[in-house]
């Protein structure tokens, strides 16, 4: 009896999983998954930024003339909010975004000009570009 018991549980076990054994990913007439329909992560905005002379100003776009490899361009912006404080002629920095084939710019900021410090004036009673002299036979 107990091996009669063994032997039932044994055939129903190898009849149950025997499909699985054989199964393909795919059943026939499906096509396979075309790539794709894969998950890709989401990719996240790219901000680019560039700087140039405000040429002209809407409440929605803005244009401003820049120079790339020795070459001028003007660039045009549609706005996310109206500027404020901005006129015809500053130079600005620009932060913006691609959507939909346009520039988005999400920052403007007015550049302020570097001011270089005073240039040093030469000391009288001696010529530029000169070191004075060394004596022979020792550093100094």
């Amino acid at each position: 009896m107990r091996n009669s018991a063994c032997l039932t549980v044994l055939c129903l076990s190898v009849l149950l999983l025997s499909p699985c054994f054989g199964a393909d990913t795919n059943p026939p007439g499906l096509p396979a998954r075309p790539a794709a329909e894969k998950i890709v992560p989401a990719v996240k905005a790219m901000t680019m930024k560039t700087a140039g002379v405000l040429t002209e100003i809407t409440e929605q776009t803005i244009r401003i003339e820049r120079t790339f490899k020795d070459k001028k361009e003007i660039m045009e912006f549609s706005l996310e909010k109206p500027l404020e404080g901005l006129v015809v002629g500053d130079k600005v920095s620009v932060n913006y975004t691609e959507k939909e084939g346009r520039h988005v710019a999400f920052k403007v900021a007015k550049m302020e000009e570097k001011k270089l410090p005073p240039r040093k004036t030469q000391a009288p009673g001696r010529a530029a570009g000169k070191l004075p002299s060394r004596e022979k036979g020792g550093r100094p």
